[in-house]
């Protein structure tokens, strides 16, 4: 939809245009200290991800998302990959998923691309 140059409408587009192309350029290098999950794997050291801390370069976006990791268990498989779908992945047995945490996400400092 076309707004009226300078029109508060217009003005809006502008300013969502302006935070999204921060959110976009703010990139953080995290520590990632990713424990097995007990409750999820059923205490199975087989159907747990190893034990790892390391180090990642993430987008600003991205944070809330680790944070969340720290209280809600999340999964992974060889067969995830970021083209699977979400219909793919409601397919993979639950037995075959590999459960883990964040024990803590340690923001580092800050890599900004502006």
């Amino acid at each position: 939809m076309k707004f009226r140059k300078g029109s508060w409408e217009s003005k809006v587009i502008q300013q969502n245009e302006r935070h999204q192309a921060f959110l976009d350029n703010q990139v953080y290098r995290v520590e990632l200290d990713l424990v097995g999950d007990l409750q999820m794997s059923n205490g199975d050291p087989k159907r747990m991800l190893q034990d790892d801390c390391h180090v990642e370069h993430i987008h600003l976006t991205q944070i809330p998302e680790l944070i969340e990791f720290i209280q809600t268990p999340f999964w992974r498989h060889p067969k995830l990959t970021p083209s699977t779908t979400k219909e793919e992945a409601e397919l993979i047995p639950f037995e075959e998923k590999k459960w883990g945490r964040y024990r803590a996400v340690r923001i580092l400092d800050r890599i900004s691309t502006d």
